[in-house]
């Protein structure tokens, strides 16, 4: 081996060397660890960076930093067998009812106004709910199923509503018992969609009843994601700051 070759390795295994991987805890518990090593991402951990030359270079590149917090002094509050992902995004005066689940990268912010999710809905994953301030609070009732995406921000929501996928309803709007809204849809400010009916389109229009198969789906639904939740309980997967509970 050539001296450049020899000086080429050492200088290899002194940079390796100097990569460590921070794993926070919640707790403020820290491990450092090889990055060479594989690391196995629990549930309970927050983030790991790898720490090369004091800069932070995100080591998975799909990971996200979850929050449960209260906004002015006000915490969150959880019923009974409520599911959080781990990933999700929980603030300020946010109530959810029992047997109720939040899925992964759902960001609820009840910092200006509340918000309140009856027992039994699911709100699916990547979706956004906000509130207005001193106006528009958001409501939804119980057994809704909200789709993968969509966006809720100060509106009213009834039970065993639908929400579809990437819909969008605004401040003001209510929406009826077993409504569907559908996906894509844009509900603009201060629409009160009628109980039992489908609305489409941009902006939505009430396109038709739901007809009582429909009504059967929307109960099955919010019970098909009850038993989801359960399994991901079972898996030990919830929520780091719940399991500190």
């Amino acid at each position: 081996m050539s001296v450049r070759q020899a000086d080429r390795r050492k200088r290899a295994r002194q940079q390796q060397n100097k990569q460590f991987v921070l794993s926070v805890k919640l707790k403020n518990t820290f491990h450092y660890m090889p990055a060479n090593k594989s690391l196995h991402l629990a549930p309970h951990l927050l983030y790991s960076f790898i720490i090369h030359h004091s800069s932070f270079i995100i080591h998975h590149s799909t990971f996200e930093i979850p929050m449960i917090h209260s906004h002015h002094n006000i915490d969150p509050k959880f019923g009974e067998k409520v599911f959080i992902a781990p990933n999700a995004t929980v603030i300020g005066d946010v109530e959810i009812g029992e047997d109720s689940s939040i899925w992964f990268g759902v960001i609820m912010r009840g910092d200006v106004n509340i918000i309140r999710i009856g027992e039994r809905s699911n709100i699916q994953d990547g979706t956004v709910l906000h509130v207005t301030l001193n106006k528009w609070p958001l409501h939804i009732g119980k057994g809704v199923s909200v789709g993968h995406a969509a966006m809720l921000h100060g509106c009213t929501v009834g039970d065993f509503a639908l929400i579809g996928m990437r819909a969008t309803v605004l401040d003001g709007a209510e929406i009826g018992e077993h409504a569907i809204v559908a996906a894509g849809a844009v509900v603009r400010e201060g629409m009160k969609v009628p109980a039992r009916t489908l609305v489409a389109g941009v902006p939505a229009v009430v396109k038709r009843e739901v007809s009582q198969q429909e009504v059967d789906t929307q109960i099955v639904q919010a019970a098909r994601y009850i038993r989801y939740k359960n399994e991901y309980l079972a898996m030990g997967m919830q929520h780091p700051a719940l399991l500190r509970k």
